[in-house]
């Protein structure tokens, strides 16, 4: 891939993964506002409460896969400066 491929790439998990925390932080205020002990407030926070598990571990796949493209990028600059040193 060229190098203006993986910043793209890169831009877009970027951009997913705001996109995902703002999700995690919307559940963490409702998680925070149910106080209720009824069985229905139960449910539903238990609910929001895999919602937002699910959210995190995609969060963290997405970080892991952009850390990966930073160091391609990484690579490939660094292989330029080596090309243009020569």
């Amino acid at each position: 891939m060229d190098l203006e491929a993986l910043r793209l790439k890169r831009d877009l998990l970027y951009s997913e993964a705001r996109e995902i925390n703002e999700k995690r932080l919307r559940i963490d205020r409702h998680l925070r506002q149910i106080t209720a002990t009824d069985p229905v407030a139960c449910q539903r926070r238990y609910l929001l409460q895999v919602e937002f598990d699910e959210l995190t571990i995609c969060l963290r796949k997405l970080s892991g896969q952009a850390r990966q493209i930073t160091q391609q990028i990484d690579e490939s600059l660094s292989k330029q400066e080596l090309w243009s040193i020569d």
